[in-house]
């Protein structure tokens, strides 16, 4: 989606590429909708795979990973796209850079989540019927063949459509696993089970702490009391819900943003 967004904003500021921009938008949305519905779906395979092996729906679920990160299938040939489309010297310099970081991200999130469904998998699997593994595998084969398959006559700069330009997309994919290979050796650098309450929970120590270098001494003969933050199970119940409402605002505003973009871009035609 982010990188969706930024193509919108490139358009926003060369209206005139909006003619090549919008194939190309297309595809990686069809190639963004169809990864991530495989990859919805896959979900549920780890208590359901009496029927199929779990190496196979590892193997299948590794499709629609590496293509959003852009390193396979439909990902490949909607991110070639896309860069080609956006190398314009009238876009800021930084855009392209961007756009190849960004695969950092989406590879970090793609292997926490290939880690969890392997460490959460059922012992006692049950059997999943046949309409929803054939679901989940028709989208796994759309995503490694579309849009190559489905959309053949899409165009592709000359320079990226070789196979040359492949190690480039595979370098910062690469460049992160290796570092979370070394790094998850080192406890400090481990994130524990609450993902973004801990985090959370340690800023708000760090503030008190500040807080109380500059809270003023009290007067003589008053003791002072030192207090610790505690944090108790309602403490993270209501950080939880916190996070939920912060979630449902973020909702509503991109929403209402995709259709402040949406006008603006019919206005600009």
């Amino acid at each position: 989606m982010g990188l969706m967004t930024c193509a919108l904003g490139a358009a926003l500021i060369l209206p005139e590429m909006w003619h090549f921009l919008l194939p190309t938008l297309l595809v990686f949305a069809f190639h963004h909708a169809i990864a991530k519905g495989a990859l919805f779906l896959s979900v549920g395979l780890k208590d359901h795979y009496r029927s199929v092996s779990f190496f196979i729906i590892v193997l299948g679920v590794l499709v629609p990973a590496l293509s959003l990160i852009g390193v396979f299938g439909s990902g490949i040939q909607a991110k070639l796209a896309l860069k080609g489309v956006l190398e314009q010297d009238s876009l800021p310099s930084w855009l392209l850079p961007s756009i190849t970081l960004s695969a950092m991200a989406t590879t970090l999130l793609m292997f926490r989540f290939l880690s969890l469904m392997w460490k959460n998998k059922s012992p006692t699997p049950s059997a999943l019927p046949l309409s929803m593994n054939l679901g989940w595998a028709g989208l796994v084969i759309i995503c490694g063949l579309g849009p190559s398959v489905l959309i053949p006559e899409l165009d592709l700069p000359s320079g990226l459509s070789q196979w040359s330009a492949y190690p480039s997309l595979l370098l910062v994919p690469g460049l992160t696993l290796i570092a979370v290979y070394f790094l998850g050796a080192y406890p400090r650098f481990q994130i524990p089970a609450g993902d973004i309450i801990y985090p959370l929970i340690k800023l708000k120590e760090v503030c008190t702490t500040q807080l109380d270098r500059l809270t003023p001494h009290k007067a003589v003969g008053v003791e002072e009391q030192a207090t610790k933050p505690s944090f108790s199970l309602p403490t993270l119940i209501t950080l939880n819900q916190a996070e939920k409402t912060i979630q449902s605002y973020l909702s509503a505003f991109f929403g209402l943003l995709t259709l402040v973009l949406i006008v603006s871009l019919y206005a600009l035609r």
